[in-house]
């Protein structure tokens, strides 16, 4: 009877891993970059990295990266001039940490600038496991074409309140006889 209990937890295990896995696969279709992150330890590890930044990290997860690393180099090197500071500030360990025990996840949008042209990233972490609160999922995204549409969104908007708003002043005006 014993055996059957261990091979019963030895496959719900296998079936939770699958089920991180095909989570983290999913992931990798929207990021650029997915990595999970050790928070007692503070090594990255990547699940998926775009081709860009295999050539550009590879050397550095071959060396066993450490986050404050990571984080320092990439935010001195790729994030806009006006975000630096603050990405240095929302992703440091014990922020994220912070943040994952109030929340249970964390997302953070910044721009990042790369051949001279400015794109709006997201980044977001969520626990891998609910077994293990110190390791988490960290995806980057290029979000820039979602910006802009709700960028599109807000002037579209605005455009609209103004034409309403218009037209409710023409109707005054229009009962009044002033018009």
């Amino acid at each position: 009877m014993e055996n059957k209990y261990s091979i019963a937890d030895e496959l719900d295990t296998w079936q939770k891993q699958q089920d991180y896995l095909s989570i983290m696969k999913a992931l990798s279709n929207k990021f650029d970059s997915v990595y999970i992150l050790d928070m007692d330890t503070g090594i990255v590890v990547p699940f998926f990295l775009s081709e860009k930044n295999k050539l550009e990290y590879q050397d550095a997860f071959d060396r066993g990266a450490m986050w404050e690393d990571l984080r320092w180099e990439y935010g001195s090197k790729y994030v806009h001039k006006e975000y630096k500071e603050d990405f240095r500030r929302n992703a440091r360990l014990s922020k994220i940490r912070s943040e994952m025990a109030a929340n249970g996840f964390y997302k953070y949008e910044y721009k990042n600038d790369r051949n001279g042209i400015t794109h709006y990233f997201e980044m977001k972490v969520a626990k891998l496991s609910e077994h293990d609160e110190n390791k988490v999922i960290i995806g980057f995204a290029d979000i820039d074409y979602y910006k802009k549409i709700e960028e599109k969104s807000v002037t579209l908007s605005k455009q609209i309140q103004q034409a309403e708003a218009s037209y409710r002043v023409v109707q005054k005006l229009m009962k009044s006889g002033m018009w």
